[in-house]
């Protein structure tokens, strides 16, 4: 669970302000799209993350 906030705190820092300020000069349709995209990449993230974590370990 610490990895994941640490995860989180690393979007955060991705999507500063600046970016957010990009953001905003796009197209309704394109800044959705944008972050449809970006949930779906988070998704895929912790499922993979959770997928390492229930692997049997090899002793």
């Amino acid at each position: 669970m610490n990895s994941f906030k640490g995860n989180i705190s690393f979007f955060k820092g991705w999507l500063n302000f600046s970016s957010l300020k990009v953001l905003e000069l796009l197209p309704a349709k394109a800044r959705h799209n944008f972050f449809e995209i970006l949930k779906l990449y988070i998704k895929l993230y912790i499922v993979q993350a959770e997928k390492q974590t229930m692997m049997p370990q090899a002793v």
